[in-house]
């Protein structure tokens, strides 16, 4: 089952796409197939890379295909595009892709192979769910992709601590999980026996400014690219 922060991903409303879409480009690829069953079998290492979502007694829940059902996957979740060769069509590509939300009952990414994308260039389009990846995790997966990843190329939080360096927050972090229960619980007084003080209270009664806008398709936004292009 998810957690509470999983499940805020997924709503059903066919607008909440929450898709994290990039691409990568590299010298041109000969054997095309030989790399999307690697990368295929290398998903079938992550649980959630290998689960489709279903919907339980109202609840949002991660369920894994087996291996076989992985590899079957394979013209599905990592299809071939040959009609993409500059960048215009991979921009319109990339953002009809972004605005489209994964099926729920299938795996919750997608990675679009354009082996042709110029004479010798190759690329991927890599398309995952928010619930699966983050800013951090997608850094991380596309440092690994180049011909040497190295650890300067990694996100300072995701490079591991020295001895020293683990020691010290070990002894000083129950240090400093008291004082913010005391800052919490005493001092800022956030909540008692699940009932709000009267000056949180009072916040959440406080005027806000909000304001709607309408949702707007991706044809209506060119269209009126195009438009303002003219006059310029």
């Amino acid at each position: 089952m998810m957690s509470g922060g999983d499940e805020i991903f997924f709503l059903d409303d066919d607008r909440n796409c929450l898709n994290i879409v990039a691409f990568h480009k590299w010298d041109k690829m000969t054997d095309v197939d030989s790399f999307r069953k690697t990368m295929l079998k290398r998903a079938c290492k992550f649980p959630r890379l290998k689960s489709k979502v279903t919907k339980f007694l109202g609840k949002f829940m991660f369920e894994q295909f087996t291996d076989e059902e992985m590899m079957n996957s394979l013209e599905k979740s990592m299809p071939i595009i040959t009609d993409i060769h500059n960048e215009r069509q991979l921009a319109d590509f990339m953002a009809k892709e972004q605005s489209q939300r994964l099926p729920l009952g299938y795996l919750q990414w997608r990675i679009y192979f354009i082996p042709d994308y110029r004479p010798n260039e190759s690329l991927f389009v890599y398309k995952v769910h928010h619930s699966l990846a983050d800013g951090i995790a997608n850094i991380l997966f596309f440092n690994d992709m180049t011909d040497e990843p190295k650890v300067s190329g990694y996100p300072a939080i995701m490079i591991r601590f020295s001895f020293l360096q683990d020691l010290m927050i070990k002894l000083v972090m129950p240090v400093y999980l008291i004082w913010l229960t005391i800052k919490l619980v005493i001092i800022m007084k956030v909540e008692r026996n699940g009932f709000k003080t009267d000056a949180n209270v009072l916040k959440l009664k406080a005027h806000k400014k909000v304001e709607f806008i309408p949702d707007l398709s991706i044809e209506d936004v060119k269209k009126r690219a195009a438009e303002l292009s003219k006059d310029g």
